[in-house]
């Protein structure tokens, strides 16, 4: 782990956050990227397994707040960009 956050602390590097959509507060891959990038202002974050989130939404309107992410956005208002999803 420290060889990589290592690696990540370069300015020039953009970097991928691929993590499961399991809990927006507490993405154990986005705490080591925060180790490099702490605002995340150059992480882009992809958020995978997003088919196994679907049988826990009751509504249309469920779906909608999860992707839009508002925890996301007041945890790292700064980040480069996603989240992404992906299955």
């Amino acid at each position: 782990e420290r060889l990589v956050v290592e690696k990540m602390k370069c300015e020039d590097y953009i970097i991928l956050c691929v993590e499961d959509t399991n809990d927006w507060k507490h993405g154990s891959t986005r705490e080591i990227v925060q180790k490099a990038d702490p605002d995340l202002s150059r992480t882009v974050i992809v958020n995978t397994k997003f088919d196994t989130r679907i049988p826990q939404f009751g509504t249309p309107s469920d779906v909608e707040d999860f992707l839009r992410a508002p925890i996301l956005d007041r945890v790292a208002p700064h980040k480069l960009g996603g989240p992404f999803f992906t299955s």
